[in-house]
């Protein structure tokens, strides 16, 4: 976990770190949606392979006892 309070720069670590290869999965957490997606489809970036792109979100429903997907 890395601590940037801008969150257009965390957005742009968090992509940097997985091109990198130092991490395997970015969270959005407050982060604004369009802002990651747009630094993840930065060419600049690294994270544009050619291939297909999916985001998962996974919710915590307290009427439910598992994670929805």
């Amino acid at each position: 976990m890395v601590d940037e309070p801008d969150w257009l720069k965390a957005t742009r670590k968090a992509v940097e770190l997985a091109a990198r290869g130092e991490v395997q999965l970015i969270m959005k957490g407050k982060a604004n949606t369009a802002d990651l997606i747009r630094a993840t489809l930065d060419r600049e970036m690294g994270l544009r392979t050619g291939h297909l792109l999916s985001g998962t979100i996974v919710f915590k429903v307290p009427v439910f006892d598992r994670l929805m997907v």
